[in-house]
């Protein structure tokens, strides 16, 4: 007797590597619908594929491939019967790398659910035991609170700080800058257009630079020198994310390179059940589509 076969996917994103997992998902298991239905005596496939982004932004270009979006934070219990509702049965987690928080999350409602967990993480590049150990100006901090006070014990007088890790973060880097009486006019800020609104709030007009990349090494560069900047804070945020055009930038404009190392989910050095019943890891698209491919 012929059996249904559901995937009912649900991709935490709001990163461009979650769009092309969509669209990779969408145009791939839609092509091997036939030849799947013909030889594992399957009746019907349906694919369902649900995106969910923590902003409107994200939202917006997850429109294009996915069945439905959801552009809001969702908490733990909201989160569960959403699941539920959804009767989802596959979780691709393809958030941001320093999104700990919300994969931490999502990796708990997955276990207590049993919903096949899968986290997409894109490949970093500025790993410690390649990068800095010949080159004193490139420095890694654990965190943002730790670049932002490297930054200003690196910073020249009559220089500025190029803050190149996003909106998010940048309320607690200019709070830390004031509390330990540094200038935070010094901080020179990056992000998307649609955050200069909250940037507004933090520094002057003249300290925001409102762009949409990803960016060339060449227009980093002229960045970084036109707003007189001697030091660069940035994330490892791998090739897709443009942390090489940054660092080339950076070094050729003769300025210190701050990296941000990438955060540690307390769940992911768990020898669990956490981890070995309901944890997939990826680091190539192509993977994670062979995977529902082979299943």
């Amino acid at each position: 007797m012929k059996k249904d076969l559901k995937f009912n996917i649900w991709v935490r994103g709001g990163t461009s590597d979650a769009t092309k997992i969509v669209q990779s998902l969408k145009d791939n298991l839609k092509d091997s619908i036939n030849s799947i239905n013909s030889v594992n005596n399957i009746n019907n496939i349906n694919l369902k594929i649900i995106v969910t982004t923590a902003t409107d932004f994200g939202g917006e270009i997850a429109k294009i491939n996915a069945d439905k979006v959801i552009s809001k934070p969702m908490p733990y219990e909201e989160l569960k019967q959403k699941l539920i509702t959804e009767e989802i049965n596959y979780f691709i987690d393809a958030t941001h790398p320093y999104a700990v928080k919300a994969s931490d999350t999502g990796l708990k409602v997955c276990k207590e659910l049993k919903i096949t967990y899968i986290r997409y993480e894109r490949p970093g590049s500025a790993l410690e035991e390649n990068l800095g150990k010949n080159d004193d100006k490139i420095i890694f901090a654990e965190d943002y609170e730790d670049a932002i006070l490297k930054a200003f014990e690196f910073n020249k007088k009559e220089s500025n700080i190029f803050f190149m890790a996003g909106i998010k973060n940048l309320k607690s880097v200019v709070e830390l800058s004031e509390t330990n009486g540094y200038d935070k006019n010094k901080i020179i800020a990056r992000m998307l257009p649609v955050s200069v609104y909250e940037a507004l709030k933090l520094l002057p007009s003249k300290n925001i630079v409102a762009m949409q990349g990803v960016f060339s090494k060449e227009l980093n560069k002229h960045l970084i020198l036109d707003y007189n900047c001697d030091v660069v804070i940035t994330k490892d945020s791998g090739k897709s994310g443009g942390f090489y055009e940054k660092m080339e930038a950076t070094k050729e404009a003769g300025a210190t390179l701050i990296i941000v190392k990438r955060p540690v989910s307390k769940d992911s050095n768990e020898d669990s059940d956490l981890n070995q019943n309901y944890r997939l890891k990826f680091d190539k698209i192509e993977d994670l589509v062979d995977y529902f491919l082979n299943i």
